[in-house]
């Protein structure tokens, strides 16, 4: 939830319009490389929250397993 309400607030135009400059990095618009670079932080957010949910899903598929063979 935290994730979805900071993606949301760094992508509102109050915020983001702060980046609008005349500059460039590596030869994209500071705006534009600042919205891909929110977006890539907010995938590599929620890549690093899910994890845990993999595992704690695969210990709960093997304790139910278990059960079942005895």
């Amino acid at each position: 939830m935290v994730l979805l309400v900071v993606g949301a607030v760094l992508l509102m135009p109050p915020v983001a319009s702060v980046f609008i400059l005349d500059g460039t990095v590596f030869g994209i618009p500071i705006l534009i490389f600042y919205i891909f670079a929110v977006w890539l932080a907010l995938i590599i957010g929620a890549a690093i929250l899910a994890k845990p949910l993999g595992r704690m899903d695969y210990r709960a598929h093997s304790d139910t397993s278990s059960d079942q063979d005895s």
